[in-house]
């Protein structure tokens, strides 16, 4: 499913050059972003982030 989100022109001009850097699409950019901000989310310390990757994968818990 998908639907349309509003977006800043700064944030998207920020996400559009990140896209380019990393080869993605800015739809990709932005399901990444989200990735790393809900692991990021989930972590309670820097050292318990650092040792699970298993945040990064995309799925929720």
């Amino acid at each position: 499913m998908s639907t349309t989100v509003r977006i800043s022109a700064s944030e998207l001009e920020l996400i559009t050059h990140a896209a380019g850097l990393n080869g993605r699409t800015v739809p990709d950019q932005v399901e990444h972003w989200i990735r790393l901000g809900r692991a990021a989310e989930r972590c309670h310390d820097g050292a318990s982030c650092a040792a699970n990757s298993s945040g990064f994968e995309g799925t929720s818990t």
